[in-house]
């Protein structure tokens, strides 16, 4: 009797199945690196970059020593790239000057998705502010227009 009473819950073990996901298929989004920009002028909506109305040495950016601005072309547009090794989950607040005169403020929270799953814990934008105005996640990554009066 002691055999059956130790068989039956080990029959039912080995019928349970595993809550492991394998991850090894998985393709997860990638975390927050940069913050993408394009400077056009407010009347004709020209690229100021591609035209060089703008260069880097016009546009400083306040807030934070470990950021970094360049200008790279990406799919065949001249943008201004932000950015900071310092990004973790935490509100970032930026100001961004153009020619000495024109001021951007720039206010980014990052999070980190939840912690489950084979995708968790990857830090992202949970909100980008420009001049209090609040930007949506497809403007973020595909370069938030700027309109340079």
């Amino acid at each position: 009797m002691i055999k059956y009473l130790l068989f039956i819950p080990l029959l039912f073990l080995s019928f349970c199945e595993s809550d492991e996901v394998d991850c090894a298929a998985t393709i997860c989004e990638g975390r927050i690196s940069e913050l993408l920009f394009q400077l056009r002028d407010s009347t004709t909506k020209e690229n100021l970059l591609t035209n060089e109305s703008l260069t880097l040495e016009d546009i400083t950016l306040k807030g934070s020593t470990s950021a970094q601005l360049s200008i790279e072309n990406i799919l065949e547009t001249d943008m201004l790239i932000l950015r900071d090794s310092n990004w973790n989950e935490d509100t970032f607040s930026y100001q961004l000057i153009i020619k000495d005169s024109i001021t951007y403020n720039l206010d980014l929270e990052l999070k980190r998705t939840p912690n489950s799953g084979c995708c968790g814990g990857i830090l992202r934008t949970d909100s980008f502010k420009i001049n209090d105005e609040t930007k949506e996640i497809q403007e973020i990554y595909n370069g938030s227009i700027l309109l340079v009066p």
